[in-house]
């Protein structure tokens, strides 16, 4: 089973060959569709001159006039094309042309009495078995006793659409390849923005934070997407950057309160004390590690707020306490730097 990519691209260029092939399609049944109008009409009406040329010769020369003209016209060794037949009023034959290249050629009783009650003329396509083609026949009077049954074979038509065809056929088979080669461009171009944000998603996945995606003329969608692409890293970027800074903060910071706690833990286990040193030391550790919970926390505020997912909730707080505790906060560090 044959499988095909499955990318934009792939996916872009199969949808506008197939609306060129559509299109194209269309406007070939159209054009086909118009032209054997045309052509249909055009014959009607070259059968409906006939009639009255024939009219006009009857009238002036009569029946042997016709004949004649008749006769000449076989003559011209196109018999395969036309035939000729004349009937009376009671529907028998009283002329007819060569019918070699006409076997089994309908005749139609009752189009002949409507044609002599109602005189107006009737149009017919036939098939006939001795030819491939159809005639278009007409039935209509050229006298008030004598209705001429005439008819030409759609040869000449068939032979011009059967060109179109053919011609439409070559062009299809021109233009899909065409078309596809100009739909793979196209969507190639249009997917390189994409295709350039998919590359530096995956230099940005190494680790290579400092990739970034060049804006180029591509459209607007592109243009917005390779922006905010660009957004998105230096963002990520900056988060990064400061949670570097603040894991080297909390560093600093719980170094000074974790050595209080191992001085006051060494010097509880150096000598023997009474339970009332045991008691302090414990104390003593107790009230660093409470201090030591209490700079978590608020290193973790302050990081909640910097990446806007604080929640502020507004409460009475007792301004004296707080300095109080910053001061004891920044104690340890204002000793070593005798402030």
């Amino acid at each position: 089973m044959m499988h095909f990519p499955n990318t934009v691209a792939f996916r872009l260029t199969f949808w506008y060959t197939f609306v060129v092939i559509i299109l194209i399609t269309i406007a070939f049944s159209a054009s086909y569709l118009t032209l054997k109008k045309t052509l249909d009409q055009n014959m009607e009406y070259d059968l409906l001159e006939d009639i009255d040329e024939f009219r006009i010769l009857y009238k002036n020369e009569g029946l042997d006039g016709i004949k004649r003209e008749i006769e000449r016209e076989m003559n011209l060794g196109e018999e395969h094309k036309f035939f000729f037949q004349l009937f009376d009023k009671n529907g028998t034959r009283i002329y007819s042309s060569d019918l070699t290249d006409w076997e089994y050629l309908p005749e139609n009783p009752h189009i002949i009495k409507k044609v002599f009650s109602t005189r107006n003329y009737i149009f017919q396509t036939i098939s006939t078995k001795g030819t491939e083609y159809k005639a278009k026949t007409i039935y209509d009077l050229i006298s008030p006793d004598i209705l001429l049954y005439t008819g030409e074979s759609t040869e000449e038509i068939q032979d011009i659409l059967t060109l179109l065809s053919n011609v439409f056929i070559s062009m299809i088979l021109i233009v899909i390849p065409i078309s596809f080669v100009i739909g793979w461009l196209m969507a190639r171009h249009a997917v390189k923005g994409i295709k350039e944000v998919s590359r530096i998603a995956s230099e940005i996945e190494k680790g290579k934070l400092d990739q970034r995606v060049s804006v180029t003329t591509q459209g607007d969608e592109i243009a917005l997407l390779v922006n905010t692409f660009n957004a998105m890293l230096d963002r990520i970027r900056i988060l990064i950057s400061e949670m570097k800074e603040m894991t080297d903060n909390i560093a600093h910071d719980l170094r000074s309160p974790l050595a209080r706690i191992r001085v006051i833990s060494e010097l509880a286990l150096s000598n023997e004390k009474t339970p009332k040193e045991y008691k302090s030391a414990a104390s003593d550790t107790i009230e660093e590690c409470d201090r030591l919970l209490q700079m978590i926390n608020s290193t973790l505020d302050v990081a909640e707020v910097e990446a806007d997912a604080f929640q502020q909730q507004k409460q009475k707080v007792n301004i004296s306490q707080l300095i109080q505790d910053a001061c004891e906060l920044f104690e340890a560090l204002a000793e070593q730097k005798n402030i």
